[in-house]
C-alpha cells in the first residue's frame, strides 16, 4: 500500500496494535475515576466512519480523489478497519484495504477504563491507557493517548488526533450501518482476478480472488477450510461429504443449497464452469530437485488461483493416499451414492481439471465459492 495511504491507515494501525511499536508503558499517576465498563463497552460496539477529500493513488497507481474510513468494534469483542477509496466518478470502491483478514483485532475494556488490544495473528497485547480529561481534572471518556494519536468517545462520536489524520469519526445508524458495510465489505468485486477480503451476509470473511463463472460474479477463497476437518493430516484438511455439506452447505445434502452472498461449497455446474478455465499444473522441488508440493493455478486477470495436489483420506486406505499427484475437491451435488468432485492432476495435457463421482465417505478438501450479489 502506498506511503500516503499507509498514513491514513495510521490510527487504524495504532489502535489495533498493528505497528512496530511494542507494548505501551503508559501508566498514570493517579487513580482514575471507577468507571461503569459495561456501559462504555455498549458505548463503543458499533461501526465508527469518517468520509473526507484526499487525492493519491492506490498501490496499483489508479488515482482517488476521497476515502472513507470505518472502525467496526462488535459485541463479541472482535473488531476491524476498513479503508475504501473513490474516485469521482463512481460509488463503488476503486480498493478496500484492511477488513476483518487483514486488519483484524480483539478488544477489552479494563476495570480501570484502559483498552487492551490483541493482534489476532500473534496473540500480543497493547494496553492504552486513558487520558485525563479536560477542565474539570477528571477522566472523562479519553480512551487512549499512544504516541502522536488520541482518541475519545463523547456524544456519539470518536475524535481521533494523529499526526497525519484529525477528524471524527461517527457512530452509523441502524440504516446506515446496513449502507457502508455493503460498500466496504464487496472488496474485490470490481473486475475479475481482483484480490482482496470479501465479507458475506453472514458475517463470515475470506481471503478471495474474483471469477466470472457462466456469466454470475463468484468470489472464490484463496485457501482450503480446515476449522471442521473430519481428519487432518500432515495439516492437510480432509472432509467426507456428509461433514462438508454439515458445515458448508447448511447441513442440505440434496444440492439446493446455492444461496448468492454466502460463503459455501460450490456446486456441480460451478465447479465445473471453473475447471473449464485455463490453467496450468505446477511442481515445487526443493534445492535437491525433489518435488515437494504439487498444484494447479489458475491465471485470471492480474491474479491467480491456486489449487493445491492433497490427495484424499480412507482409513481402509491407509489414511492419506494420492498427495502430490492429485488434488479432489468436493461440491454440494450429489449423485446417488457418489457426489460430483473436481479432480486434476499437474499434468499439462490439456485434459485436466475432470468432474467426476467419489464415494461421500471418501476424506476430499474443500475450497469455498461465494455467488456475489448482483451489481
Amino acid at each position: 500500500m502506498k506511503t500516503k495511504v499507509l498514513a491514513l491507515f495510521a490510527v487504524a494501525a495504532l489502535l489495533l496494535g498493528m505497528t512496530g511499536c511494542g507494548k505501551s508503558d503508559n501508566p498514570i499517576s493517579d487513580n482514575p475515576t471507577p468507571v461503569d465498563v459495561s456501559a462504555l463497552e455498549q458505548e463503543l460496539v458499533g461501526l465508527w466512519w469518517d468520509e473526507y477529500e484526499y487525492a493519491d493513488m492506490t498501490e496499483d497507481s489508479i488515482p482517488f480523489t476521497r476515502v472513507l474510513l470505518a472502525v467496526e468494534a462488535n459485541a463479541d469483542h472482535t473488531g476491524c478497519i476498513y479503508l475504501g477509496v473513490f474516485d469521482d466518478t463512481s460509488d463503488e470502491p476503486l480498493v478496500i484495504y484492511g477488513g476483518p483478514a487483514d486488519a483484524g483485532f480483539t478488544w477489552k475494556l479494563l476495570s480501570d477504563g484502559r483498552l487492551l488490544l490483541s493482534d489476532p495473528a500473534s496473540g500480543e497485547n497493547i494496553s492504552l491507557a486513558r487520558t485525563r480529561g479536560e477542565g474539570d481534572g477528571t477522566y472523562g471518556k479519553d480512551m487512549t493517548n499512544v504516541s502522536s494519536t488520541n482518541i475519545s468517545l463523547a456524544d456519539g462520536s470518536m475524535t481521533v488526533t494523529n499526526g497525519d489524520y484529525s477528524g471524527t469519526l461517527y457512530k452509523a445508524g441502524a440504516d446506515q450501518v446496513t449502507e457502508i458495510q455493503e460498500v466496504l465489505t464487496i472488496s474485490a468485486a470490481s473486475a475479475d482476478g481482483t484480490r482482496g477480503t470479501y465479507t458475506d451476509s453472514k458475517g463470515q470473511s475470506r481471503d478471495c480472488i474474483v471469477v466470472t463463472l457462466k456469466g454470475k460474479k463468484y468470489a472464490i477463497a484463496t485457501a482450503n477450510e480446515k476449522e471442521n476437518a473430519t481428519a487432518t493430516v500432515n495439516d492437510i484438511a480432509y472432509y467426507t461429504w456428509e461433514d462438508a455439506c454439515k458445515h458448508y452447505a447448511g447441513g442440505k445434502t440434496d444440492g439446493s443449497y446455492d444461496a448468492a452472498n454466502v460463503w459455501r461449497m460450490a456446486t456441480e455446474t460451478e465447479m465445473t464452469a471453473l475447471s473449464k478455465l485455463r490453467s496450468t499444473g505446477y511442481d515445487k522441488k526443493d534445492r535437491s530437485f525433489k518435488v515437494i508440493a504439487r498444484y494447479r493455478t489458475w491465471t485470471i486477470g492480474s491474479a491467480s488461483l491456486t489449487l493445491t495436489c492433497d490427495g484424499g483420506y480412507h482409513e481402509s486406505r491407509g489414511g492419506a493416499y494420492s498427495v502430490n499427484y492429485f488434488g479432489y475437491y468436493w461440491t454440494s451435488t450429489p449423485s446417488i451414492n457418489s457426489p460430483f468432485t473436481m479432480y486434476f492432476s499437474t499434468y499439462n495435457d490439456g485434459s485436466w481439471p475432470q468432474m467426476n463421482h467419489f464415494d461421500r465417505e471418501v476424506g476430499l478438501s474443500v475450497r469455498l465459492f461465494c455467488l456475489l450479489p448482483t451489481e
